[in-house]
């Protein structure tokens, strides 16, 4: 069964994992890596993760995001500044 409240613990810890392997010298490395990091430390992976689940038709999801337009707007704020040349 799906857990919602467990949601964005998992993906943080995934991130952090992420975060910590850094010996990648490929796509995955050079540009997945440095995002999902940056999105960690603004502090929008929560979001980003509910966010990306809108469609999967699993109870919880529309609320949350229904409820969390603040959090919603900080991802798409962090979604604007990004670029690889200043997040790290």
């Amino acid at each position: 069964m799906f857990n919602i409240d467990s949601l964005g613990y998992d993906l943080s810890s995934v991130f952090q994992i992420l975060d910590g392997n850094k010996k990648h010298n490929d796509f995955t490395g050079d540009f997945l890596f440095p995002y999902y990091s940056a999105l960690l430390k603004s502090g929008n992976a929560q979001t980003f993760m509910f966010y990306i689940q809108q469609k999967s038709g699993r109870r919880g999801i529309e609320k949350w995001l229904n409820e969390n337009e603040a959090k919603l707007d900080s991802l798409a704020e962090f979604e604007n500044n990004y670029s690889l040349e200043t997040d790290n």
